[in-house]
């Protein structure tokens, strides 16, 4: 009996997912007071999110899908799989709650701090899942990883020192906070595309 890769399984459930997410955003578009503004910018965010990573899992490659497989597969990945997945999900639940206690409003700044610092948590802990994971792994792999994060991090302070220029001489002009914001998203991403080149190099 033919059965998916356990990578793919897990895409198209991102997939219904973000049908889901997406329904419920429609449904707060098409019956105004139905839900919070802050609820509904959470699941139309999620819902796009997720159909993004979907799009850009199809366009990959087989031999990138295989590879990408076989990587989860090694106890280093089961084991970052583990610590990763709840530690997501607790940023998907904690960040909502922090935007939507902030808009209320607090007065304490260091218990805004706090409230507003939530959602970094478990994106540390992700980032300690990633420096175990790399250090577990075999050679070759740590090779493909440290080669990705090297390209990441060169792409994303190139273009924040691009834009930064192009900000100062007013060409653009972006929200200094949400430019902060986006500064892990982006690597993230970054990371993807150094990844993918880095394991067609070694193809």
């Amino acid at each position: 009996m033919f059965s998916l890769p356990s990578f793919e399984i897990r895409m198209r459930f991102a997939l219904g997912l973000a049908l889901v997410f997406a329904g419920v955003a429609l449904a707060g578009v098409m019956w105004p007071g139905l839900m919070p503004e802050t609820v509904h910018g959470f699941f139309t965010g999620v819902s796009v999110g997720l159909l993004l990573c979907w799009v850009c899992f199809m366009l990959l490659p087989r031999w990138c899908k295989d590879a990408m497989d076989i990587q989860r597969q090694t106890k280093a990945g089961r084991q970052y799989l583990r610590r990763m997945m709840p530690a997501m999900f607790a940023y998907v639940i904690l960040l909502p709650i922090s935007i939507f206690l902030i808009r209320r409003g607090i007065d304490q700044v260091f218990v805004r701090a706090l409230v507003a610092l939530l959602p970094v948590l478990p994106i540390a802990l992700i980032l300690f899942a990633f420096i175990e994971y790399v250090r577990n792994v075999d050679e070759f792999q740590r090779r493909v990883e440290l080669e990705s994060i090297g390209i990441a991090a060169l792409v994303v302070s190139l273009g924040y020192m691009s834009a930064g220029f192009l900000q100062l001489a007013k060409v653009i002009h972006f929200d200094a906070g949400a430019a902060m914001i986006w500064v892990f998203p982006v690597l993230s991403i970054s990371y993807g595309f150094g990844k993918l080149l880095a394991l067609r190099r070694y193809q």
